[in-house]
């Protein structure tokens, strides 16, 4: 599954979980937690959550994310429910690929590697599984509900092999404020959510290079700068006034492009001397390959000679008429 332009917002648990060897291409996502801290921003597993895996499982959850905006508990959330409420919690093998996204305001540390399977975690690091490029990472503080901030990268990957995210220069994660316009989980009139980056936010200058597949998004994060609040207008934040509405886009429909089939083919066989003329219709922009066989049960039908392209007009293949018992013509 591809998505494009989800929210997930004051849930129960993580904001974003995957297991069961996920696979997809996503763009735009944005959470937000409630401010009683209901456990991670996402939550990425190979297979079933916390089973026993000490192998690889297959297949294995290969997904990306790219430009993804998480907002946690806040950094001085005290009344913790359902768990440590960190950005991300990486299980065993899981190899997850995001770029240029926002995690900030969490109550706890950066990544978490679990180790109560029968394998660390730490497994999906050091084999380069799960990656992160061109990333902001702000607000994080030591110890569930403690409230002291600490946005080392000691405290972000609690002095694991986590580490390497942040200290490895090429990677391009920073620990950096996003300097978004406000964060907000109340529908206070005067001081309402809006997840865009400020005018001078580094999230607006250190975005890699989208794939041509996905729409061109020159910044960090679910959300562009000045403009480009697509979650306006149509979300349950939006309609809970939680959301301010300002600088709202709507996310455009993109109708999937398909091919039509070909029309059914119509045969005409003429006797030919010694050979048979097989004519057919046929249609500009497919190919049409004559094929023969002996036998109908079991039937093991063979080209005869090349195919030929469809001109809109009759096409004719010449052929043994001794060779074969049965003719088809197959259209692509």
């Amino acid at each position: 599954v591809n998505t494009k332009y989800l929210v997930s917002a004051f849930c129960d648990d993580d904001s974003f979980d995957t297991d069961m060897g996920y696979r997809g291409t996503n763009q735009f996502w944005f959470g937000i937690q409630a401010p009683d801290a209901r456990n991670y921003g996402m939550e990425v597993n190979n297979q079933i959550n916390e089973i026993v895996t000490t192998n690889l499982l297959t297949p294995q959850a290969d997904f990306k994310v790219y430009n993804c905006t998480i907002i946690g508990a806040g950094t001085s959330s005290t009344n913790v429910t359902g768990g440590r409420n960190a950005a991300i919690i990486l299980r065993p093998y899981v190899a997850m690929k995001v770029y240029n996204s926002i995690f900030t305001d969490f109550n706890e540390r950066g990544i978490e590697l679990d180790t109560r399977q029968g394998v660390n975690a730490a497994v999906s690091v050091t084999n380069d599984y799960t990656q992160f490029h061109n990333t902001l990472w702000f607000g994080f503080v030591t110890g569930s509900g403690s409230g002291n901030v600490n946005n080392s990268i000691t405290n972000l990957s609690r002095n694991t092999v986590a580490s390497n995210y942040w200290s490895d220069v090429s990677l391009t994660n920073l620990i950096v404020n996003p300097l978004l316009a406000s964060i907000s989980r109340t529908n206070d009139i005067s001081n309402r959510l809006d997840p865009r980056p400020l005018a001078g936010s580094p999230a607006n200058s250190n975005a890699a290079t989208t794939p041509g597949n996905l729409t061109a998004a020159s910044y960090q994060g679910a959300f562009s700068s000045g403009r480009g609040n697509w979650a306006a207008d149509w979300t349950a934040l939006n309609e809970y006034s939680i959301l301010t509405a300002a600088g709202g886009i709507n996310p455009l429909t993109v109708q999937a492009t398909t091919t039509p089939a070909p029309n059914p083919v119509t045969l005409t066989i003429t006797p030919n001397g010694a050979n048979v003329d097989i004519a057919c219709t046929s249609q500009s922009g497919y190919s049409y390959q004559l094929e023969s066989t002996l036998t109908l049960s079991p039937a093991a039908w063979g080209n005869e000679g090349a195919a030929q392209t469809g001109t809109g007009s009759t096409l004719t293949f010449t052929v043994s008429a001794t060779g074969a018992n049965y003719f088809r013509v197959v259209a692509n």
